[in-house]
């Protein structure tokens, strides 16, 4: 796709969305197997003690790494449905597509449902900045800790009566079996987001180590895979001390430039409705099912842009402890640095529910003809596209998986759009990036 036909066609979207809304539909419109699940909000789910343990282990792992790169699976069987196209000297040939990790192929980027949907409509807050500004603020740091064993404050937080309470609330009442999944430590500096998602689903037979993630989302957005969905428990909680007025009143310890009130808060859609909000209050935790619930974190301090990172670097936030500062460095430049107290610091940990330990074990030792297949899964969404009249059969016979891609994620993937009903639900400035240099002045007087 040419430059020109991509803003076309990124202009045509934006026209056709505000359209749509201007004549009354809905701003959400989540499937029903998506809506009424419980959550639940504890106030001190973390112990100070934990939360001083959580904030030593941090600082000992010393280097967070973009999210998009430490979450990515490097051994995953299906790399992508068949959409690849030659990586050329210019770049990728479609712009949803980004190199593979030996940059050999352009594919789909794992999450490509979450940022196509953030870039498209600014997140909950309808931003309006340009795409590299706007992928700054999503390019949140992390760590994914796989076994309860490498950090012991891991296995205390699970084991915990407190989380183990309300992780089985959000469970079904006849899966109380937990089995841990994952912890990760998210870091968000000033001006950050966490886009709205859901998490990396897993089904009997199928999971983000066997398929690209965002196929997983759009096989739980569609309902279709029911039978073989495993429900799981995310708890998020908050082991940075600062509140907005410890921050107002310079107790806190942080930067002058980053005071009063922060946002960041955690969202989440129970309803086709507004959502619902939790601020990230210290050593305070939601928990919730989130591969069926849409959830977000708003903009941490929203009137902030931060740094640009270029997603095409190596990039890490390091903590220095000679300075006693984190350091953001990307491609080897430092572009800033925070207090601890500047920044959202969270632990999310994550449980699959099994019925008994029998069902456990079973899941984990499914044998290969047990599992779900590609070509499988792709059949079955091909029948449901034609059904529905989103794919001709001459469209399903040529089996462009480019095309079939894009169809899936346009067809069962219904993030919600901005909360703000008086917000143009369009981030219009992301148009910039393909447009000509003439319309430049248009998108300066407009802010971008």
């Amino acid at each position: 796709m040419t430059m020109a036909k991509a803003y076309v066609s990124v202009v045509l979207v934006a026209l056709v969305a505000s359209a749509a809304v201007m004549f009354g539909l809905p701003r959400e419109d989540l499937p029903v197997h998506m809506l009424g699940h419980e959550c639940t909000h504890t106030p001190n789910l973390i112990t100070e003690a934990q939360g001083d343990e959580l904030m030593r282990v941090a600082k000992d792992i010393g280097e967070f790494q973009t999210n998009t790169r430490s979450a990515v699976v490097k051994s995953v069987t299906y790399e992508h449905i068949g959409e690849a196209q030659p990586l050329g000297p210019d770049g990728c040939p479609h712009p949803l597509l980004v190199p593979n990790l030996n940059r050999t192929n352009c594919i789909f980027p794992g999450r490509v449902d979450v940022g196509k949907h953030f870039l498209a409509y600014g997140g909950v807050g309808a931003l309006k900045q340009n795409i590299k500004d706007m992928t700054s603020r999503v390019l949140t740091f992390g760590r994914f800790v796989y076994n309860l064993d490498e950090y012991p404050i891991m296995r205390e937080l699970f084991e915990a009566p407190e989380f183990q309470k309300s992780a089985k609330r959000i469970c079904p009442k006849h899966q109380q079996t937990l089995d841990p999944l994952q912890f990760n430590i998210i870091i968000n500096i000033p001006g950050q987001s966490v886009a709205l998602h859901i998490d990396s689903v897993h089904f009997w037979g199928a999971n983000r180590f066997r398929f690209p993630e965002w196929l997983l989302a759009a096989m739980s957005f569609s309902g279709m895979w029911g039978d073989k969905f495993v429900h799981q428990v995310q708890t998020v909680g908050y082991f940075h001390r600062w509140t907005d007025e410890t921050k107002q009143s310079g107790a806190s310890g942080g930067s002058a430039n980053f005071t009063g009130h922060s946002g960041g808060d955690y969202v989440f859609y129970d309803t086709n409705g507004k959502p619902q909000r939790h601020p990230p209050s210290p050593l305070g935790a939601i928990s919730l099912d989130g591969t069926k619930v849409v959830h977000a974190a708003d903009t941490y301090y929203s009137h902030i842009t931060p740094p640009r990172i270029d997603k095409s670097k190596l990039t890490s936030i390091k903590w220095d402890g000679g300075r006693q500062r984190w350091l953001l460095i990307s491609g080897g430049q430092e572009l800033a640095s925070y207090a601890t107290d500047d920044l959202r610091l969270s632990i999310v940990y994550r449980a699959r529910c099994f019925e008994s330990e029998e069902a456990r074990t079973k899941f984990h030792n499914l044998g290969e003809e047990d599992k779900l297949s590609l070509d499988e899964i792709l059949a079955k969404f091909r029948e449901d596209l034609q059904k529905r009249g989103k794919l001709t059969a001459e469209e399903a016979a040529e089996d462009d998986r480019l095309l079939l891609g894009l169809r899936i994620l346009d067809t069962y993937i219904r993030y919600p759009l901005p909360e703000d009903r008086l917000a143009i639900p369009v981030n219009y400035c992301a148009a910039q990036m393909f447009a000509p240099a003439w319309f430049d002045p248009l998108f300066t007087a407009l802010r971008c």
